[in-house]
C-alpha cells in the first residue's frame, strides 16, 4: 500500500534525486511506519523540497551561497520554522533576517521560551500561539533563537545539557 511519504519519495526520484538513506515502509504488526529518509541531490525546483512532508523524510538541495539558500528557502509557500548552523553570525543574522519563516533557529533547533511567538508565513499554520502576540492576528512576527556556545538552561527542551 502507497503512503504520502512512499509518494514523495517516488516524486523525489522522478524530480532528479536521490534516496541516500531509508526510503521505505518499516515492518510492524503495531502500525504503519515509514523508515526515516534522506532525499539528496535535489534540484532546488523539487516539489519534495518546496512542500512540507509529514513524515521522516528530508530533503536535500545544495546551494552555493547566501543568496541562493534564502532562494531556495523562500520558494516555498510554506514559512512555519528555518534553521542554519554557522561560525559566522553575520552570515546567519543575514540568512535570519532574509528567511519567510515564522521562527529561525541559529546553531539549535526547537529552542525557544514561552514569552516567544510561534506561527509561520504563508500557508504554514493559523495565526500564532504563546506569548502576547498569540491575540494579533494581522501581523507577521519573526523569532530568532542562536546558541552561541553555552548549553541550554536545564528547563529548556530540544537541545537541553548538551
Amino acid at each position: 500500500m502507497e503512503t504520502p511519504e512512499s509518494d514523495y519519495v517516488g516524486l523525489g526520484r522522478q524530480e532528479g534525486g536521490s534516496v541516500a538513506l531509508g526510503g521505505g515502509r518499516l515492518a510492524s504488526d503495531r502500525g504503519r511506519y515509514y523508515s526515516p529518509t534522506v532525499l539528496a541531490a535535489l534540484p532546488k525546483t523539487a516539489r519534495v523540497a518546496r512542500e512540507e512532508i509529514f513524515g521522516p523524510v528530508l530533503s536535500v538541495v545544495r546551494f552555493a551561497d547566501l543568496a541562493e539558500a534564502v532562494e531556495i528557502t523562500n520558494a516555498t509557500g510554506y514559512g512555519l520554522s528555518a534553521g542554519v548552523w554557522s561560525r559566522e553570525i553575520d552570515t546567519a543574522l543575514g540568512y535570519a533576517r532574509a528567511t519567510r519563516a515564522g521562527t529561525v533557529w541559529v546553531n539549535c533547533w526547537m529552542d525557544g521560551f514561552p514569552e516567544i511567538s510561534f506561527g509561520g508565513y504563508g500557508a504554514s499554520g493559523l495565526g500564532r500561539e504563546l506569548g502576547r502576540t498569540a491575540i494579533d492576528e494581522y501581523v507577521e512576527h519573526k523569532s530568532t533563537i542562536i546558541r552561541t556556545g553555552s548549553p541550554a538552561p536545564s528547563w529548556v527542551g530540544g537541545t537541553a545539557g548538551k
